[in-house]
């Protein structure tokens, strides 16, 4: 059978998300992989119940980070199945209007659909527009020299980028970005197997959505935004439960990028 759709979904820790994510899948023809970062036996035991009670496939892996759990569900959807699209899902999202129908102007393309949080917010695209080196090893000193108040600079002019980006799609139908949010993306078989291992796993969290922006842009894909695709985030899912010093792992994301793409 080929499947529509192969949904990659990862959790950690947060077995409530993963209940309403498929509660509210209604989806024809799509199948879900479910990985899970390993946090312990309880929890490793409820997703495995919860995944077999949706027939959906279930992969407990070490807790090596976010690229690398979904690279681990990317290998073991190329391996098992043959289909049209791959998602790459949060379990903390609904489903609000997708079909393969909708999708098919778009075999070429990685897919950003409108992403809206529960305060109402827009959150593709990702980021609009490329990035150049210098721009990043800028971002990257607030995390150097421990500056961690200067973030609110980049998020003002990461702002002010999509703004721009909603103008341009409302009056000139612009739809080109060059990363989707993390959430929730689609990418059709061909352009994934262009692109695999999708993840640097030496990223733990935070810096995914610019390295396969990166990646995409290398190889001569391109990411669109589709805002006839509605998804709502919950955004109330494991990183909040993990206790983790965000800024120190975004400096590590950077310092992974740099080192990826630069040699630096």
């Amino acid at each position: 059978m080929k499947y529509d759709f192969i949904f990659i979904v990862l959790v950690y820790r947060n077995t409530k998300d993963l209940q309403d994510f498929f509660a509210s899948l209604m989806l024809p023809r799509s199948k879900v992989i479910v990985v899970n970062s390993f946090y312990d036996e309880e929890s490793d035991k409820n997703f495995k119940l919860i995944a077999e009670g949706n027939n959906a496939d279930y992969l407990s892996v070490p807790n090596k980070g976010y690229g690398a759990g979904n690279n681990r569900g990317i290998e073991y959807a190329i391996s098992n199945y043959d289909f049209k699209y791959l998602v790459v899902s949060n379990a903390d999202i609904e489903i609000g209007s997708m079909s393969a129908e909708s999708l098919e102007n778009y075999s070429s393309d990685i897919i950003a659909p409108d992403i809206v949080n529960l305060k109402g917010r827009h959150q593709n695209p990702h980021m609009p527009f490329a990035k150049s080196k210098l721009g990043y090893m800028l971002q990257y000193s607030v995390y150097k020299y421990n500056l961690p108040k200067l973030r609110i600079v980049f998020a003002i002019l990461s702002r002010l980028n999509k703004s721009l980006f909603y103008l341009l799609n409302k009056f000139c139908g612009y739809n080109k970005v060059f990363a989707a949010h993390g959430a929730f993306f689609v990418l059709p078989k061909n352009v994934l197997l262009k692109l695999v291992p999708l993840y640097d796993e030496n990223v733990f969290m935070y810096g995914e959505e610019t390295h396969v922006g990166m990646l995409a842009a290398k190889n001569g894909i391109t990411t669109r935004y589709l805002p006839s695709i509605k998804i709502r985030h919950k955004e109330d899912g494991s990183s909040s439960l993990a206790n983790l010093n965000m800024f120190k792992l975004e400096k590590q994301s950077f310092e992974a990028l740099l080192k990826y793409w630069y040699n630096i």
